[in-house]
């Protein structure tokens, strides 16, 4: 079974899965109260379905009686509330060690690249930011390594990566639309995630005639993407299953970060 935890946005959600799909989930809008009641509601969605691991109950008796054998957790790393990404990303680790069983997280650029179900190579994931900035995931292409020759290592090496999805390696982003219309160098694919008219205005201003599509995540059931990405990720892991933590994905500084006046 797949234990999935999101924590990136204002409303906080947190599903339980199995080889069928989506059994169970809660989304509620947590807020400043996400450290405490997030454990709360992991043991109130495992209890309510009956689930403990073997001999013992995840949180006590309020955990159920249907043992389980195995236990995979996802976690949603960021971009997002940067308190937010923290607890989920602590609490998914501290979990995994505890119950020892494996746990890996997914970006919130994965969710809308799942949701949207086209190509990771032609999309640029855009999500909306504060003070006017924006993050963005950026595929890498080809026709993007620019100044090269044909034959050249590093052209030879992008078209490689190229031949296999699984291998696009990704670069982030965090900055004015302007300044992400200087990093990508052909327009040639399409912009999709959290991108209301205002934003789809300054897209278009920066790009041009290209091809921007709003993906709301809770209409496309958050729940059931957050589990169809865990289940790709770990069906690739196959048996090489493991409990490593999981890292935040840092794109950029905290805004909290107060420097100390010296006298």
């Amino acid at each position: 079974m797949l234990l999935a935890i999101d924590t990136t946005r204002e409303y906080a959600t947190i599903a339980l899965g199995d080889e069928s799909g989506l059994v169970d989930q809660i989304s509620w809008k947590a807020g400043q109260r996400l450290s405490m009641e997030l454990l709360p509601k992991i043991r109130d969605l495992l209890g309510k379905n009956k689930i403990r691991k073997t001999g013992t109950s995840l949180f006590g008796k309020a955990a159920g009686s249907r043992l389980l054998s195995c236990l995979d957790i996802l976690v949603v790393t960021g971009p997002g509330s940067f308190t937010g990404n923290r607890i989920g990303v602590a609490t998914a680790n501290a979990l995994a060690y505890a119950w020892n069983v494996p746990v890996v997280g997914v970006t919130a650029f994965e969710l809308y690249e799942e949701a949207a179900n086209i190509g990771r190579r032609e999309t640029v994931v855009v999500l909306e930011n504060i003070h006017d900035l924006v993050y963005a995931s950026i595929m890498p292409q080809s026709d993007n390594v620019t100044g090269h020759s044909p034959s050249s290592p590093r052209l030879r090496r992008a078209r490689a990566q190229l031949s296999s999805t699984d291998n696009l390696e990704k670069e982030y982003f965090v900055g004015t639309v302007g300044d992400l219309s200087k990093k990508i160098v052909h327009t040639n694919q399409k912009f999709i995630g959290e991108i209301n008219d205002d934003l789809k205005k300054k897209i278009l201003k920066a790009f041009g005639k290209v091809e921007v599509a709003n993906i709301d995540l809770e209409k496309s059931d958050r729940a059931k993407i957050l589990l169809r990405s865990g289940k790709k990720i770990f069906e690739k892991l196959g048996s090489k299953k493991f409990v490593l933590p999981v890292s935040v994905l840092y794109i950029s500084k905290p805004n909290i970060t107060i420097k100390a006046k010296h006298k």
